[in-house]
């Protein structure tokens, strides 16, 4: 665990390799079916919410995408999702895929635990405020984004399993990615 937040800057080049590297290396093999292709973009952590949600800034035009997707499954769950708290002009909250940690900010707060507490604590000493990639390919129950995000830091589901916070979560569906779902199940079998 680090003491101390480092900025993480990364040229525009860089980025796109970065981008270019991220489609091969965890690919579009197959998105959800009611989700199309999935949504690739760089943006920057603004807020870390918990374990396992946080806000990340995009353009524009990414988060009207998403927004747009979320509508539609909106539609399809035939409820209210108060998407307007979920996405704003430029700012999405996206709920990592495939992990589950305990509780620290909910709501009930009979809910919240100690070891939420230490997971939201440990994420937002990994990931706020860091230059990610997200690869967003779901719209869940709630309407935010299931996603995938990257950074210098490393993939934020598996960093939360190897530190013990969640496990490899498949209760609704494993990852879509055959190398995804292998490195997640990997990283679950050499921590628990």
């Amino acid at each position: 665990m680090r003491t101390a937040k480092h900025s993480t800057k990364i040229s525009d080049p860089i980025w796109g390799l970065v981008v270019s590297l991220f489609v091969v290396l965890f690919g579009t093999e197959q998105a959800s079916a009611d989700y199309g292709q999935p949504i690739v973009a760089k943006g920057r952590i603004v807020h870390v919410t918990d374990g396992d949600t946080a806000s990340v800034e995009l353009s524009a035009e990414v988060v009207r995408e998403a927004k747009t997707r979320a509508q539609e499954a909106e539609k399809r769950y035939q409820r209210d999702m108060n998407l307007s708290s979920i996405y704003t002009s430029s700012v999405m909250r996206i709920r990592v895929a495939n992990i589950d940690t305990a509780e620290s900010v909910h709501p009930d707060a009979s809910k919240n635990s100690m070891e939420g507490m230490k997971a939201s604590r440990f994420a937002r000493e990994t990931f706020a405020g860091d230059a990610v990639i997200v690869y967003c390919f779901e719209v869940g129950y709630y309407g935010r984004p299931i996603c995938d995000i990257r950074s210098n830091d490393g993939d934020w589901a598996e960093t939360m399993i190897r530190a013990g916070y969640s496990k490899y979560i498949t209760k609704w569906g494993r990852h879509p990615n055959t190398k995804r779902h292998q490195a997640l199940s990997t990283a679950q079998q050499q921590t628990f």
